[in-house]
């Protein structure tokens, strides 16, 4: 959720037959040939149906491209998957009556694609239908603290928000060896001044929860939005539209994260990708990790990510910002986020206004 916030579809096939991986294959190399929506701004049309994607670039508008920011091999780079918001965020697909029935369907993608997944609960919302977790679990996939309530750090006393982790900690705790002993801040809001920023990490430290850092953030918060307009609308087509720009940014989002590491810590490192329960994501995960894995990319735990180096680096930023861990290490580079702002400002402009 770039800078601001954090809020920030239906059945699959579960196996793919080799047809299907060669329309994929073929599709990611016209998506890494053609049109994205993810770099440059979008016609500011409300319904863009037919009309292409302007050209992809490299990076942003306002960032023109070197040659160390062209489109990189994405073969062998280490990608954890961790979903925001569990048990469920917005409104629930067309056709289910409760949470459990699409996290259900997102479970089944990542087992299919043999993609460990920590999903980021917040627990107030768990309370009050325990099902999606119990099952979530059940399946072999790890919980995380995402807060009791979702408060912004930036916006409270660092004891009242202490307390809401502290609460959400106590919760998870039930569900034994599936609680990952990690925390997702809401909104990747980590203190706005330096001494709010330390006192939190060092509170989340004396309650044993290591921080669950993002490498790739994204625009997907705001795809959502569109998604929902378009589900209220009964617009099938509009819906499609939003769903073929959520494959695109996503993978775009992936390859700047990389571009941005290889050029700061100088070699490819561990991602992590963060994602939400919510319609979006049950209708386009399956299409999403059948491209990565088209790209080479391996799928790996969050543990496993967390192990790099990159991640017991100094946190060098200080600032409103809910920021890519990569852009948070020193030297920190909060201009990195150029090119997620370009993101943001291209779909709010094709679908949001």
């Amino acid at each position: 959720m770039p800078g601001t916030g954090e809020h920030r579809t239906e059945g699959r096939p579960r196996r793919l037959a080799v047809g299907s991986v060669v329309v994929c294959i073929l599709a990611i190399g016209a998506i890494r040939a053609g049109s994205s929506v993810s770099t440059r701004p979008l016609p500011a049309t409300p319904r863009p149906r037919a009309t292409p994607a302007p050209p992809r670039t490299s990076g942003p508008p306002s960032a023109p491209a070197s040659a160390s920011e062209s489109v990189p091999d994405l073969a062998g780079l280490r990608l954890a998957i961790t979903l925001d918001d569990l048990p469920w965020v917005g409104p629930l697909p067309e056709g289910d009556t409760a949470a459990i029935h699409g996290l259900e369907r997102i479970e089944g993608v990542l087992r299919d694609h043999g993609a460990p997944a920590t999903g980021f609960v917040v627990c107030e919302r768990a309370a009050e239908d325990e099902a999606p977790l119990r099952t979530w679990a059940a399946r072999g996939f790890r919980l995380g603290n995402h807060s009791w309530s979702h408060h912004d750090l930036n916006a409270m006393t660092v004891a009242a928000w202490t307390g809401d982790v502290r609460r959400c900690d106590g919760y998870l705790k039930r569900y034994g060896s599936a609680y990952a002993p990690f925390f997702r801040y809401p909104m990747l809001h980590q203190g706005n001044t330096r001494g709010k920023r330390d006192r939190a990490a060092a509170a989340l430290a004396a309650l044993g929860l290591r921080t669950a850092h993002v490498t790739v953030d994204n625009s997907g918060w705001l795809l959502t939005q569109a998604d929902a307009r378009a589900m209220r609308a009964h617009d099938a087509a509009l819906r499609e539209d939003v769903r073929r720009a959520f494959l695109h940014h996503i993978i775009a989002a992936v390859e700047h994260a990389d571009r941005v590491a290889r050029r700061k810590v100088g070699r490819p490192v561990a991602q992590v990708l963060l994602l939400h329960a919510n319609t979006l994501v049950d209708h386009g995960l399956g299409t999403l990790l059948t491209a990565l894995s088209a790209r080479g990319v391996a799928f790996v735990s969050l543990e496993e990510a967390l192990r790099d180096p990159v991640y017991a680096r100094p946190d060098d930023y200080v600032g409103r910002k809910g920021l890519s861990w990569l852009y948070r290490i020193a030297p920190a580079s909060p201009e990195d986020a150029r090119w997620d702002d370009a993101q943001a400002d291209s779909i709010r402009s094709r679908f949001l206004r």
